[in-house]
């Protein structure tokens, strides 16, 4: 696994995190044909597989909407875009790549390159159950959601990228603590977002 960096507000930045990864196209054919010359192909490069959008900003008021949605909601949705269009640039290359091989070998019945991949998005719990300490975060997770929601299937049928949220409750982070000595949230915070999961559940299934 490999952990990439940036100011997820920084649009150009973000971008170019992916590019580093899986390069435009032009510029993969260009390094396809450099490797291909020194008799090394693509397939010796690792492929992108998995893509994990982990930026978050902590529980804020309505005095910090703007940046709680930018973060929490604006950089997964553009996060989740550049990754799909990596797995998609992946895919052409690699499909080149295998045309170029076949056309130039009498192998055969080789099976196909494996497609797409998967993106996971770092929601929240808050996203789920009602969380009266941080309802602009809980706003911006639930936009998550919504999002890997509205997704998934299309994703998957066009890309074979599946898109994901995971939903983790309160963890033991610098983050959480530092809002724990703001006052933002409280000891109790973390069992009160159980219970309110598990009533929630236990509605569901009645």
């Amino acid at each position: 696994a490999t952990f990439m960096e940036c100011d997820v507000r920084d649009h150009v930045a973000l971008d170019a995190v992916f590019e580093r990864v899986v390069p435009p196209q032009a510029e993969a054919t260009a390094r396809h044909a450099a490797e291909t010359t020194t008799s090394t192909t693509t397939s010796t490069r690792p492929r992108l597989r998995v893509v994990v959008n982990n930026a978050g900003v902590g529980p804020a008021g309505f005095d910090d909407l703007a940046t709680n949605l930018e973060v929490n909601l604006g950089a997964a949705a553009r996060g989740t875009r550049a990754a799909l269009d990596a797995f998609r640039r992946q895919d052409e290359s690699l499909a080149a790549t295998r045309s170029s091989s076949s056309s130039s070998s009498s192998s055969s019945g080789e099976a196909a390159a494996p497609r797409g991949g998967l993106v996971v998005n770092v929601a929240s719990l808050a996203a789920l159950v009602p969380a009266p300490h941080m309802p602009v975060y809980a706003a911006a997770k639930s936009g998550v959601v919504a999002m890997v929601r509205s997704l998934h299937r299309t994703a998957l049928r066009d890309h074979g990228v599946g898109v994901y949220a995971l939903c983790p409750s309160f963890a033991d982070t610098d983050l959480v603590a530092a809002h724990l000595r703001r006052g933002d949230l409280d000891d109790e915070t973390p069992s009160r977002a159980a219970d309110d999961a598990d009533a929630d559940e236990a509605t569901r299934r009645r």
